[in-house]
């Protein structure tokens, strides 16, 4: 009886495993999750069954094949039925649901499996205890794993996994834990140094590599940062040096070392080495060559990714730190002042190329993880959970806690400097310490210009804009232009760091335009070997070649911070020292000196190739911050720089938001002329647009009617039928301009945050591999077309204004005197504006031709058409700049008109105050604006003050 109810418990749970694989073939990655989900539960109820046997809850009644008193069979039965069989059988059911199948089939069957199970009183609290330690976490795991999902909480499992299977269990079942409590503790704390490198390891695999130390839910990046520069295979290295440290309290622990490292340099060495080659090729064989696979290394390889850690120069207790730090020679880590970073941090941190940051105590550990192996398993031992947190807590108590940077630094790196004066040229042990300090003093010298609330171009105090690649609006470019400083979205570095390795494996194992091939006619020409290392400076130096008037300040930076936001897209493969050293230059108010010359729609090489050659230091800076230090560009970089429209698009950005608030004090100047020559609101009634839904005119029409308060079917004015076109065709002349803006809007909305570089680095290459696809995404077609529509929109409504103006001249419209001028006879009063109005009109026009209709051949003819976008964004800013000029003539003429009416009254109503003077109604308030900044001189004199204020002031009416 016994026999058989031990055979059904083993191989009933194994045969339904083996049909549900032959119903439905697991995938690679449900493979992994039934193994691990079975290895949880052999695990967890070995554990319950000891606490179940000691507490009396259950015993069995069977011998032979008993380990500690439980069945084998019977355990890998249990184990298969809660693991393996619910991880692939019921992977699309809930968990919930799964858990409750499985608990019901338990609590039915436990009673009846006497006498294999004999079960005691308190039974059901084995069952709770087994449910909550072996099936929900097993299934969860399960889920997570086949789903590829919670990877953090996936690798934490695996970590307890192994130490319990691996160590717990040897050790429980060898009872060398009955040695003397002395010699325990003291085995304790030796093995916990070889177990420290294993869970780094572990770490490493799921933070920088993206998956688990599972060989069949692997990393999809190759891990060669935290152990991984020191020894090739850390987890094996530490299991192998646990059994040997073990063996010296039992000898059969030796024998288990021998096997591990068997097992380890043989078949897993043999289908590992296969593996990692196919995925990674040229890069794991230059990884092979410079570490070991058994013996670490004392200090890290350098095959690390590169690092950056940010130290407050100006904080007694974490400026001695960073010296520290850099005095240790690190490997691949550069130690910086956090004064430079673009987000001010209130903590010591940690940023590595490959996306990983650190804050605090955690940034000291993976700074240390770059000096040698003593201080890595150190810095190892602060990132484990719980020590880590600890470790905080007390640096906190003891004043190391965050803190703001100051805005102005008061001291410096003076006193440091007395101890450590630079030699003149410094040896290469002391470079990362030289470059910590040269980048303090110029932060010292520049105090407070990288500020995150304090503008490095106006010296206000103005919000930060943050970047992440997706969420770049024209309104934050013209912020970030006009001095708002940046900040990284974390995970959007990752994300280039991530197109950076893979542009990097690309070009190693294939053709990549401009990487390994020249530009433009030159694509077809590979470049030498020898030359690759001065290939992509040579790009930029030979396109830095821009021609005419230097842009002004506003344009440059618009250009930086598009281009900025279009590298955290990650598709442009530039390393993220070039995102970061560009975010430090947005941030300290510099910009390189780029020319208005130099591109035809089809990328703004010239421009981006300056700045290129700025972050690298061969052109010099312009404003007054204090530089970024130069950042090395590789030859990749020069390329995924230059691929972009980014001036272009900065300036349509500008132009779309300058003439977005031109066009809303459009409308209120348009009021105010309705108001001066008493029109009627009836052109702007809402069932009049409601029959002809432009969504352009409905929005213009109500605006009026808002401004002047008037109804949604205002009552016919009693004195006149209809107005001029001027007035009377205001909604759907200026709705035109205001569904242009629109369609401007959705063009920038999509090329703002577009990875659009030729080539795109991209993840989803044939295969699921990484991929360059050379295509055409940098040609500027909508945004030119966009362009070219918005400015005879802008052209049609501009001739209103100057026709609304005409109007106000016209006594027989007005009812006062011709040009509104005084009581003296003859007199000119504001004719002159009416030319003003009318010679800004004609620049207007000039300016609304299509630059669409330009054509172009370029590099010997590879290069046949060009979209003109960088014309037409130039035309579009000039243009904005006229339109101003229109409307600055008629609000003068308009507050002209009012001031000189003696009983001007809302329309159809004649019982209350005139609109123009009720401050609860926008135009009342408009004209108040105007009032108090306009002369209110009535006599003959020059107008030219006035105009400009009343220019001035269209961006106050917007916001009305």
């Amino acid at each position: 009886m016994i026999a058989a109810e031990r055979a059904l418990a083993m191989f009933a749970p194994l045969a339904a495993v083996w049909v549900a694989a032959a119903v439905r073939a697991p995938s690679e990655r449900a493979v992994a999750a039934m193994i691990l989900a079975t290895a949880w539960n052999l695990l967890a109820l070995s554990l319950v069954n000891a606490v179940a046997l000691g507490a009396g809850w259950w015993r069995f009644g069977a011998e032979g094949a008993v380990v500690a008193g439980v069945p084998v069979d019977v355990l890998l039965g249990w184990a298969l039925l809660w693991g393996a069989l619910p991880a692939h059988a019921a992977s699309r059911l809930p968990v919930p649901l799964t858990a409750a199948v499985l608990v019901w089939l338990d609590l039915a069957f436990m009673p009846i499996a006497r006498p294999l199970v004999v079960l005691g009183r308190g039974w059901l609290l084995g069952e709770a205890l087994a449910v909550a330690l072996g099936l929900v976490p097993g299934l969860l795991l399960a889920r997570w794993t086949s789903e590829g999902r919670r990877l953090a909480a996936r690798a934490a499992l695996q970590v307890v996994l192994a130490g319990g299977l691996m160590v717990a269990v040897p050790v429980a079942l060898t009872g060398v834990w009955r040695q003397p409590a002395w010699l325990c503790g003291l085995a304790v704390q030796v093995v916990a140094v070889p177990m420290v490198l294993g869970v780094a390891a572990a770490r490493e695999f799921a933070t920088a590599g993206g998956g688990t130390p599972l060989p069949y839910d692997p990393p999809p990046r190759l891990v060669t940062g935290g152990p991984y520069a020191y020894v090739r295979n850390p987890m094996q290295v530490s299991i192998a040096a646990v059994y040997a440290l073990l063996g010296a309290l039992d000898g059969r622990f030796l024998l288990a070392a021998a096997s591990a490292v068997a097992y380890g340099a043989g078949l897993a060495a043999w289908h590992e080495g296969l593996r990692l080659a196919e995925r990674h090729g040229d890069d794991w064989a230059a990884y092979r060559r410079r570490v070991r696979p058994w013996l670490p290394r004392l200090r890290p390889a350098a095959v690390m990714p590169e690092a950056v850690v940010h130290v407050s120069s100006t904080c007694d207790l974490c400026r001695p730190l960073g010296w520290w730090i850099a005095r240790r020679r690190p490997v691949r880590l550069r130690v910086l002042p956090a004064e430079a970073h673009p987000g001010r941090p209130r903590r010591m941190t940690y940023e590595r190329a490959d996306g990983l940051r650190a804050e605090g105590v955690a940034a000291f550990a993976h700074a240390a993880g770059h000096l040698h192996l003593g201080w890595a398993l150190a810095g190892w031992v602060l990132l484990l959970p719980g020590i880590g947190w600890f470790a905080q807590v007390c640096a906190d108590a003891l004043g190391a806690g965050p803190r703001d940077l100051p805005a102005s630094p008061p001291g410096g790196l003076g006193g440091l400097l007395e101890r450590a004066p630079l030699p003149p040229r410094p040896a290469p042990g002391r470079l990362c310490l030289n470059r910590f300090i040269h980048a303090s003093r110029l932060l010292v010298a520049g105090a407070g210009r990288s500020s995150a609330m304090a503008s490095p171009v106006t010296g206000g105090t103005v919000p930060p804009v943050a970047l992440d690649g997706r969420g770049l609006t024209g309104e934050a470019v013209a912020r970030i232009a006009g001095g708002a400083a940046v900040t990284l979205d974390p995970r959007a570095v990752r994300e280039a760091g991530d197109a950076w390795a893979r542009a990097a494996q690309l070009t190693a194992s294939g053709r990549v335009y401009g990487r390994s091939t020249g530009v433009g006619a030159n694509r077809t020409v590979e470049v030498d070997p020898k030359d690759a290392a001065t290939h992509g400076a040579r790009l930029l130096r030979s396109h830095a070649g821009g021609a005419g008037t230097a842009l002004p300040a506003r344009q440059v930076r618009a250009m930086m911070a598009v281009r900025l936001n279009q590298l955290l897209a990650g598709g442009s493969g530039v390393r993220p020292a070039v995102v970061q050293a560009l975010a430090l230059a947005l941030n300290a108010g510099v910009h390189p000196e780029i020319h208005e010359y130099g591109a035809v729609g089809t990328g703004d090489l010239s421009a981006l190739a300056g700045l290129g050659l700025a972050l690298a230091g061969e052109l010099p800076w312009q404003g007054e911050g204090t530089p970024p230090p130069p950042v090395g560009l590789e030859t990749g970089d020069a390329l995924a720089l230059m691929s972009s429209n980014a001036l272009c698009l900065g300036q349509a950005a500008l132009a779309r938001q300058d003439l977005g608030r031109l066009l809303q004090a459009s409308c209120a100047v348009t009021a105010l002329s309705l108001l001066a020559v008493r029109g009627s609101a009836e052109a702007f009634a809402a069932p009049v647009h409601a029959r002809r839904p432009h969504a352009g005119s409905i929005r213009a029409a109500a605006e009026i009617r808002r401004l002047i308060g008037a109804a949604d079917r205002p009552a016919p004015p009693a004195d006149r039928v209809q107005d001029p076109y001027a007035l009377r065709c205001f909604p759907q002349v200026h709705g035109a301009a205001l569904d242009a803006c629109a369609a401007l809007d959705d063009v920038l909305a999509v090329d703002l945050n577009a990875a659009a570089e030729n080539p795109l680095i991209s993840p989803d290459g044939p295969g699921g591999g990484p991929a360059a696809y050379h295509h055409g995404g940098f040609y500027a077609a909508h945004l030119a077309l966009a362009l070219d529509h918005l400015r005879p929109a802008l052209l049609q409504t501009a001739r209103l204004s100057a026709a609304r103006l005409s109007a106000l001249f016209e006594p027989a419209v007005t009812g006062l005197r011709p040009f509104l001028a005084d009581d003296v006879p003859a007199g000119s009063g504001v004719l002159i504006l009416e030319y003003s109005a009318n010679a800004a009109l004609a620049a207007l026009w000039g300016e609304a031709g299509p630059a669409t209709l330009g054509h172009a051949v370029l590099s010997r003819g590879v290069e046949e058409a060009a979209s003109f976008a960088t014309q037409s964004a130039r035309q579009t800013l000039r243009a904005a700049d006229a339109y101003r000029v229109v409307l600055g003539c008629e609000l003068v003429a308009a507050v002209r008109a009012l001031r000189q009416h003696h009983a001007v009254r809302p329309m159809g109503e004649c019982d209350k105050d005139p609109v123009w003077q009720d401050l609860s109604v926008p135009a009342g308030r408009a004209f108040a604006l105007a009032d108090a900044a306009l002369d209110p001189s009535m006599a003959d004199r020059p107008l030219t003050a006035d105009v400009a204020a009343a220019t001035a002031l269209l961006d106050r009416l917007a916001d009305l």
